[in-house]
């Protein structure tokens, strides 16, 4: 470990240089050594336990059990916190006036709770070879992405990605130079992304599930044919498709499925709602559910995980509805598309939909990917179709709910 004291960037940064160097130049403490899963506490490190594991003694509680080598077990705690360091670092801003602060990976390690034996952390700590400090590199070093961890990488590719398709190209986009920051093409960030989507986020919605869709106009629509998808050219741009392309668009529940429709400017809205029920099951992409790993520090997911979280905030945050909201669609309507038409499961399965949360409640809304055209060629997994009243709120708003209709009476009206 390089003891420094704190003093003035410039000053310091040389003398922690060339101690760093030589700390990097040292081959760590390499020990024959073993461990098992009882001795470490984190979810995420337990998982290195697999049932191809040996059995055998382990040298920290004695016991045999499934176990180890040290070494593989320091190899990935080196990698959490190089991406620790790296998030430390987004929020060191270098300057003259910075500082050298030093990183001391055993006080990290002890308080992330890695593990109750004291001399397997000294182990641990012994053996790492990370970098002890964080404010080492200039804003050039910086930009080249070398000083990004996982979680920033994606988002500086993202935030790269609406800028350019929002202001600057909308047809050729995925030919364009990388972002300066983080190394990604517009066409390898959607790789990247898609990547996390499949291994994390792709679900079946079962048969049987319940969709609602309403509509609102003038007056009350009584023709289950005049609540599908609507024909192209009277698609508007919305939040996962510009004008002129037909999806379906549907919520969890009656409530959400009028508060997507209906906006404070409606005067005396009146209000159709139909209730579709799935005759099949479909493959979509569910970003209302991510996984919950943000609190645990050692699993390397917590910086895809987080950014997946961020970047479903950032398609599904309420738009204001001046005339312009059809620019700021534009990156989540290209996002769909290229789940739509791109994207395969790891069965190599079609994507049918997204289930996103909804602007107004925070409730399951969807978009599945059925046209008119669809609909009047039966191109659809929906049955059992029926008219409903609305919520409490709302009764009286709707004349009295139709019979079940069959799907070839609901084409008849299209």
């Amino acid at each position: 470990m390089v003891n420094v004291s704190l003093l003035p960037f410039k000053k310091q940064l040389k003398k922690v240089l060339e101690g760093l160097k030589n700390t990097m130049e040292t081959k760590p403490q390499r020990l024959n050594k073993f461990v098992c899963a009882n001795c470490i506490n984190p979810k995420s490190l337990k998982k290195l336990f697999t049932k191809g594991t040996d059995n055998g003694k382990c040298d920290y509680c004695k016991e045999t059990k499934r176990i180890i080598p040290l070494d593989k077990l320091t190899e990935k705690i080196c990698i959490v916190l190089e991406e620790f360091r790296k998030e430390l670092y987004a929020n060191i801003k270098v300057n003259s006036d910075s500082e050298a602060y030093p990183i001391y990976f055993k006080d990290i390690l002890s308080e992330k709770n890695l593990t109750s034996n004291p001399q397997l952390l000294n182990d641990v700590s012994d053996s790492i070879i990370c970098p002890s400090y964080y404010s080492l590199y200039t804003p050039e070093e910086i930009s080249n992405g070398n000083m990004l961890s996982t979680h920033q990488k994606l988002s500086s590719g993202y935030s790269f990605f609406e800028e350019l398709t929002k202001k600057e190209m909308r047809f050729f986009f995925m030919e364009n130079d990388d972002c300066y920051l983080c190394s990604y093409t517009c066409k390898n960030f959607l790789k990247e992304i898609s990547k996390h989507i499949k291994t994390k986020l792709v679900v079946e919605l079962p048969k049987g599930t319940k969709l609602y869709r309403a509509r609102v106009d003038k007056s009350f629509h009584t023709k289950l044919g005049e609540l599908c998808s609507p024909p192209s050219e009277k698609a508007i741009s919305n939040r996962m498709s510009p004008t002129g392309i037909s999806m379906f668009y549907c919520s969890e529940d009656q409530e959400t499925a009028i508060s997507e429709t209906t906006y404070e400017s409606d005067k005396t809205p009146k209000i159709s709602i139909a209730e579709f029920i799935l005759k099949e099951n479909l493959t979509i992409i569910d970003l209302t559910n991510l996984p919950s790993e943000k609190e645990d520090f050692f699993s390397l997911e917590k910086n895809e995980i987080n950014f997946l979280k961020d970047f479903v905030k950032n398609i599904t945050s309420p738009i204001e509805k001046d005339g312009k909201e059809h620019i700021e669609y534009i990156p989540s309507q290209i996002v769909t598309e290229y789940f739509r038409y791109i994207l395969k499961t790891k069965e190599n399965k079609k994507i049918n939909g997204i289930a996103y949360p909804s602007s107004k409640n925070k409730k399951k809304c969807y978009v599945l990917f059925y046209s008119h055209e669809d609909f009047k060629k039966e191109q659809i997994p929906f049955e059992g179709i029926l008219l409903h009243q609305p919520v409490s709120k709302l009764k009286g708003f709707l004349p009295k709910p139709e019979k079940a209709v069959s799907l070839e009476d609901m084409t008849n009206h299209l």
